[in-house]
């Protein structure tokens, strides 16, 4: 790419997160649901860019960027146990950290979590890899209940495999260095991980008007 290009290239990278935040900001506030988040390979990445819509500390609970194994388990109590069976980049972990950092955020009815493994240097089985985790059960049931009509608890997870989706778009052929790569991949998970927000409160707020 040349200069012109890479800054088209990061304007509509930009152009799309903004646009996911402000979907995901409306839906949030207009169902009052409050989102509280567990970030590893985004790095704070989806708080911030939810972060510049007004209003949005009413729904907005914050973000817990656990980096590290250790952080993960001490923070959100994501078993050890679990990270050597399963990996890190798991769908288990991704579920344990969402339920994880709902149980200790008790103003929240959704948490959403990420653990992936965005390189450069990552083994050829995990490059790309992602797992978004998200729930509405916190695990114990003494604690808040769900007021946001999200009200049938719920932990899943969706797996992501970005290098993939770059080779259907040509990504490689552009020659973006090591450290760009990431930060588009960052940028790349972080639409992903507010449209899935967006779809779940649409989901869960359907529900609602049907009961």
């Amino acid at each position: 790419m040349n200069v012109s290009e890479q800054a088209d290239f990061w304007q509509v990278q930009g152009r799309q997160i903004q646009e996911a935040a402000t979907l995901v900001a409306e839906g949030l506030l207009s169902t009052n649901t409050s989102l509280v988040l567990a970030e590893s390979c985004t790095a704070g990445l989806v708080a911030s860019s939810l972060g510049t819509i007004p209003g949005i500390s009413r729904v907005l609970c914050g973000s817990a960027v656990v980096y590290q194994i250790q952080t993960k388990a001490e923070w959100l109590g994501v078993s050890v146990e679990t990270i050597e069976r399963c990996g890190v980049v798991s769908s288990e972990v991704a579920c344990e950290m969402a339920t994880g950092v709902l149980r200790h955020t008790t103003a929240a009815d959704l948490a959403v979590s990420v653990t992936g493994h965005l390189g450069p240097a990552a083994p050829p089985e995990l490059d790309g890899i992602v797992w978004i985790g998200w729930s509405t059960d916190r695990g114990q049931p003494d604690q808040k209940p769900i007021q946001s009509g999200l009200a049938t608890p719920i932990t899943s997870s969706q797996r992501l495999n970005l290098t993939i989706a770059e080779r259907q778009i040509g990504l490689p052929g552009k020659q973006l260095s090591p450290a760009a790569l990431r930060v588009y991949r960052q940028q790349t998970v972080c639409i992903k991980i507010l449209t899935t927000i967006a779809e779940l409160v649409n989901q869960y707020q359907a529900k609602r008007s049907a009961g």
